[in-house]
């Protein structure tokens, strides 16, 4: 003989625990898969960090990079510059000495030669006979007013045995030449 329920509570009790555990799975299995989202997308957030934070200090790097090309490049033209401003002055400086040059035949009376001219950092010694001492004063005032020379004073003045009149003149220069590296 077979046993035959014939009470519905029990099927439906075993309905409702039924329903109860697909619920509870359904539950289960969302709570699974949102929590495999959130993962999932905080992973992907911590790469897009990470590749930020890469990107970032690879453009920090760069940027120091530059900034310490940059100081060298602006240390050079420093260099440059005080480089160029030295030959400009040393050229200004030979300008002034070919003018002299140039003219100081001009500048000589007549009756005045010159046998020595000698030159020290800060000085000009210009060596030479004529026959009259107005002539060696002349010279001297006339080098004083050249803009080459700070102060152009008598060093020593003589007549020899020939009656000529032998001076020597020292002529300081204003400041020292610049120095060409």
């Amino acid at each position: 003989m077979s046993w035959v329920n014939l009470l519905p509570w029990r099927a439906q009790r075993d309905r409702r625990r039924l329903r109860r555990e697909c619920w509870l799975l359904a539950v289960l299995v969302l709570l699974e898969v949102f929590f495999a989202l959130t993962i999932t997308e905080k992973r992907a957030e911590n790469l897009r960090h990470e590749k930020t934070v890469a990107l970032w200090h690879r453009a920090n790097q760069q940027a120091t990079e530059l900034q310490t090309r940059t100081a060298a490049r602006i240390q050079y033209k420093q260099s440059l510059t005080l480089r160029l401003s030295a030959r400009q002055q040393k050229q200004k400086q030979l300008s002034r000495w070919y003018d002299f040059l140039r003219n100081l035949p001009d500048a000589m009376p007549d009756e005045l030669w010159l046998s020595e001219l000698s030159k020290t950092l800060d000085t000009l010694v210009l060596m030479g006979f004529c026959r009259e001492p107005r002539d060696v004063d002349a010279f001297r005032q006339r080098l004083q007013t050249l803009s080459l020379f700070r102060r152009v004073g008598t060093q020593s003045l003589r007549r020899d045995d020939n009656g000529r009149i032998k001076f020597s003149l020292l002529a300081v220069l204003p400041d020292k030449p610049p120095v060409d590296d």
